[in-house]
């Protein structure tokens, strides 16, 4: 490799070692070029157990996902980016997790294409939004136990909700009355 070549991956492996987000470099076959620190230490994985290997083949092909599949095979080759595509699986060394994927491609002067995959670990950001969720329901169950109509006001006065005793005794609809 010539020396130039060398020195610019190497800076450019540099940079993608300081993001926090895990991330592959993938390329046109979907074979690992390389990995950053947080891609190692998040799926627990070691360089030379990811590193030249198909991305289906790592952990003992916990990545063969069929909706990964699906958008690696279909839509990379028809766009050069996509973002926010949400994945829900269970990595046997990790445990169940909600990765928010973006892609994009990278060409480098008359170098191979590349396809960089970046990845957001937002499972604890769905179960805080599942539970507030659940407390929400269940704060509204309660509401509506009571028979006399009932508002719930927010800190500027608008209403968050109301009882079913409420909707009946003033003839009005939720989409008229809440956030207003």
């Amino acid at each position: 490799m010539e020396p130039l070549v060398e020195e610019i991956e190497t800076y450019a492996q540099d940079i993608v070692d300081t993001v926090r987000e895990p991330l592959l470099m993938l390329d046109t076959t979907l074979r690992v070029r390389s990995a950053n620190r947080a891609f190692y230490q998040t799926f627990q994985v070691s360089p030379d157990e990811t590193e030249n290997r198909l991305i289906y083949e790592l952990g003992n092909g916990q990545w063969d996902i069929p909706a990964l599949r699906t958008l690696l095979e279909d839509v990379i080759p028809t766009s050069s980016v996509f973002n926010d595509f949400e994945l829900e699986h269970t990595f046997p060394s990790i445990g169940r997790r909600v990765m928010l994927l973006n892609g994009r491609k990278l060409r480098a002067g008359s170098h191979a294409e590349l396809l960089v995959l970046a990845m957001e670990d937002v499972t604890e950001r769905r179960r805080s939004e599942a539970d507030l969720k659940a407390i929400e329901t269940y704060a509204q169950n309660i509401v509506d136990t009571v028979r006399e109509p009932l508002l719930i006001l927010d800190t500027t006065l608008r209403v968050r909700s109301g009882n079913r005793a409420f909707y009946q005794t003033f003839h009005v609809s939720l989409e008229e009355t809440e956030n207003q």
